[in-house]
């Protein structure tokens, strides 16, 4: 939203060449540059040198030494780690919601219906399955039309907060 702050922890090799990728990225984000100015960003950025060193993320998930859990929006644990991803509008990705006693109160309502309380568990065990060296798998619902499938899917899905992975 325009007005707003927002975090990216932008590839390094967006500084390459012209650097019209990175213009790019941050003209879609809403930045506003010069036209007079564009040919010095390249400079300016690079010219900042930070007082902290993070760890970058590419992916979601645990990170190698497994004491954290990065998010899209968010990472959970003692490690200095930021997500960063190609593009600062990649989206799809998990991330934290908005209520969790909103979301236990749901999770609440699966306790006597074993499709959603299967739902929830396979959404929940990816994360944990590197922490007990598990093997992947995964579950097949089928059905006919208006059974739940698709609700359990999104059940499910609500695990992770991103209503665009419903």
């Amino acid at each position: 939203t325009k007005g707003e702050w927002r975090e990216w922890a932008m590839p390094m090799g967006l500084l390459s060449g012209s650097c019209e990728d990175l213009r790019r990225e941050l003209l879609s984000a809403g930045v506003e540059i010069e036209h007079k100015n564009r040919d010095e960003l390249p400079g300016y950025l690079q010219s900042v040198k930070p007082e902290a060193t993070i760890t970058a993320a590419t992916r979601t998930g645990w990170t190698e030494s497994g004491f954290s859990f990065v998010f899209h929006d968010k990472v959970v644990g003692p490690e200095n780690v930021f997500f960063q991803s190609e593009s600062i509008s990649d989206a799809g990705s998990a991330c934290i919601g908005d209520d969790f006693a909103q979301w236990k109160s749901m999770a609440k309502l699966c306790e006597h219906n074993p499709v959603f309380a299967l739902a929830l568990c396979v959404s929940l065990s990816g994360a944990l399955l590197s922490k007990v060296n598990g093997e992947s798998g995964g579950v097949h619902l089928f059905g006919d039309s208006s059974t739940g499938k698709t609700t359990a899917m999104r059940v499910g899905a609500s695990v992770w907060g991103d209503s665009k992975l419903m």
